[in-house]
């Protein structure tokens, strides 16, 4: 009993902005509260359950295998205190909700946006706050509970994420209309290589299967254009006989004008990714963030 109570809100709370930023000096200036305080909560945490909760090292804190335990806990339990809140809230009749939405560019320029307008339809009482990042920051959100709701890439499933939806997403060539190479019905990646290549950062799923794929026929990438940015590489290779790579459904609003085609690849490795709808692993959803969850899955059917 006694250690059940010293899992109270402030000290989960302080606990969780140390595991966070890696001190207790950055999570005293991220709380506005004395480090002093910090400290003592993280103590009577460690002394009622008799572990270590962190490594205290030189450059920081970093959380024990009780502390990480510990962390996921903290996170489900301040999302189901955000849910009964929310709950609460709307059985008084503030039908008011928020859903923090985390994906990779490909689907923020059109498909997420077409979709939350639909979904937005039924449900306009709920704001839907949507936040472009990398795939590994996609899914680090979700697990962290900073994002309620992630579409990514991905190639490994991931420990601590639920998969509400999963499909393949092989990996494509995406050329301009009236390209050399548009009228292919399948490509190998040593024959792009006789065109300029842009290419995704080094830090993406799209780049990391490319470079698999090289390495495992030996060849030499070297690209003309490279850039973070989804939107720059398609407006890159639509100017000249440029090319770059994608899944089918992050060229579609070019497929459906017509400036651009894709192409598939016979590289076996190209099509070991998939595209995930992800939540926190053993977290409840509110009824209108399922709702979204659902109308994004049959969107990406």
């Amino acid at each position: 009993m006694l250690r059940s109570r010293a899992l109270q809100e402030t000290s989960l709370r302080y606990f969780s902005e140390v595991a966070r930023s890696g001190s207790i000096q950055a999570a005293s200036l991220r709380l506005h509260v004395a480090g002093s305080a910090i400290s003592r909560q993280i103590a009577n945490l460690e002394r009622a359950l008799d572990v270590s909760l962190f490594d205290r090292r030189r450059r920081g804190m970093v959380p024990t295998a009780a502390g990480e335990l510990l962390l996921v806990h903290a996170r489900k339990a301040a999302l189901d205190t955000q849910r009964v809140v929310f709950e609460i809230e709307r059985l008084k009749g503030a039908r008011r909700g928020l859903i923090r939405l985390c994906s990779v560019e490909g689907f923020a320029n059109d498909f997420l946006p077409r979709t939350v307008a639909r979904f937005q339809r039924d449900n306009p009482d709920v704001l839907v706050d949507l936040l472009v990042a990398l795939p590994a920051e996609v899914t680090r959100r979700v697990l962290e509970g900073d994002a309620d709701i992630g579409m990514s890439f991905s190639r490994v499933a991931e420990k601590g994420i639920e998969v509400a939806f999963r499909r393949p997403a092989p990996v494509m060539a995406m050329v301009r209309r009236g390209h050399p190479l548009a009228g292919s019905r399948r490509v190998s990646l040593t024959r792009l290589l006789e065109f300029p290549l842009a290419l995704p950062s080094s830090d993406t799923t799209l780049r990391q299967l490319i470079e698999l794929a090289a390495s495992a026929k030996k060849l030499d990438i070297v690209p003309a254009f490279t850039s973070n940015s989804a939107q720059a590489l398609c407006a890159f290779v639509l100017e000249g006989d440029g090319i770059t790579f994608c899944a089918e459904a992050s060229a579609r609003a070019f497929l459906a004008s017509g400036d651009a085609a894709v192409i598939p690849l016979s590289d076996r490795v190209m099509s070991e990714r998939h595209l995930e709808i992800q939540t926190m692993a053993g977290r409840t959803l509110p009824d209108f963030m399922n709702a979204l969850v659902a109308d994004l899955k049959e969107a990406a059917r």
